[in-house]
């Protein structure tokens, strides 16, 4: 199984100015620091195999001060583009009050130079496909370092998503050939912080993989506060066949209080 505590990072300057950030950015801001300790100290008894992280600051920040609350220092951490906020293509540096109340119309990205809410989630679909690669090449090559393997994948670009593809189904066909007995049980720890406009987009990805509505039909919408945490456990038989539960955390709580299921 691989459980993956996916975070949206702590409030950021721009954030707290009402200003729509990309990569031009100061970091966080007091309250995103305090939000940042806060989360790693609910997570500070996890043994995290892998940390996966955006490159923009805001994040690199935000894990930087989760890690000094962590008892098991992460040995791998990746800093990925795959995990980037959603390009907001024109309305870069505008405030909230001029970007939003157009927003609640019918809008077209294009026309603005955004990234869509489908490019999002093709960025969601190779950052999970990389994961369980990742899981299924650890079954069958135990024995074998990952960081080949896992630069590869993380390193592709995030507009060919064909050939990051390709490449996985061929790493785990050269796995199942050389030991297709070969099992393990074991749960792998992922930690991963990104942005509100990806974790939702990679939320509705989840429940589009598996088929999962509302009784109205609808697809439920998920927002991450600054800080939020959501866990989900992959089980995982091949790349192709994979479920996924989702569950949304009160950060208020003590980690070992039970997660809400959010499906």
């Amino acid at each position: 199984m691989i459980r993956i505590f996916l975070i949206r990072h702590g409030q950021s300057l721009y954030q707290s100015l009402k200003i729509v950030s990309g990569m031009n950015e100061y970091g966080l801001s007091g309250l995103g620091k305090v939000q940042s300790k806060n989360i790693g100290r609910k997570l500070s008894s996890i043994r995290f195999d892998y940390v996966y992280s955006s490159d923009f600051k805001r994040c690199i920040e935000s894990y930087q001060i989760i890690e000094n609350e962590l008892k098991h220092k992460p040995s791998h951490v990746i800093y990925t583009p795959i995990l980037r906020e959603r390009d907001p293509g024109n309305d870069l540096l505008k405030s909230y009050a001029e970007v939003y109340p157009l927003q609640s119309q019918t809008m077209i990205d294009r026309e603005n130079n955004a990234e869509t809410s489908e490019e999002i989630q093709i960025r969601a679909q190779g950052f999970f496909n990389q994961l369980i690669t990742q899981q299924l090449y650890q079954q069958s090559f135990q024995n074998l370092p990952l960081d080949s393997l896992n630069k590869m994948i993380m390193s592709s670009q995030v507009a060919e998503p064909h050939y990051s593809h390709h490449i996985m189904r061929s790493y785990i066909h050269q796995a199942q050939q050389f030991s297709s007995s070969q099992k393990s049980s074991s749960s792998t720890n992922i930690l991963a912080i990104s942005h509100a406009g990806f974790i939702t987009e990679a939320i509705q990805f989840l429940y589009k993989h598996q088929n999962i509505k509302n009784t109205d039909g609808l697809q439920p919408a998920i927002y991450a506060r600054n800080g939020a945490l959501f866990l989900l456990e992959i089980e995982v038989q091949n790349l192709d066949d994979w479920k996924c539960n989702i569950y949304l955390r009160n950060y208020s709580k003590s980690i070992d209080a039970p997660f809400e299921s959010i499906i």
